[in-house]
């Protein structure tokens, strides 16, 4: 990706961040992007970035139950695959591929993290 591009630094309504394709050296601006990139959208995405959500989710991020769910957890239950979907559109198709058993968004960055942060 190009990070001297100064429209994607310099404009705050630039949402998208440059697609992590396995390059080790390359993570930790990714990482910082993804953060910010979150919390620029919805810090309540981030929280679950790095707590996930406090519902019981099967193998494939779904709640087995939703009509039971009370309107709070609706909304978290929701805004965990906000976020997911956030995710996932920030990393390329092997990335995604190597991830596809990971159920939750929290599970998912901490695998990229223990992954890239151990090779770099």
């Amino acid at each position: 990706w190009n990070s001297k591009d100064p429209e994607k630094f310099m404009n705050p309504s630039v949402n998208k961040i440059p697609l992590f394709i396995g390059e080790s050296s390359q993570f930790y601006l990714w990482k910082d992007e993804e953060k910010n990139h979150f919390l620029r959208t919805n810090e309540v995405l981030w929280d679950i970035v790095q707590n996930g959500v406090n519902l019981a989710i099967n193998s494939e991020g779904m709640v087995e139950d939703r009509k039971s769910l009370t309107e709070t957890q609706k909304q978290d239950y929701k805004n965990h695959h906000k976020a997911k979907y956030m995710m996932m559109q920030t990393i390329s198709q092997a990335e995604f591929n190597k991830l596809s058993e990971t159920s939750t968004t929290k599970a998912i960055y901490e695998s990229l993290c223990d992954l890239y942060e151990r090779s770099s």
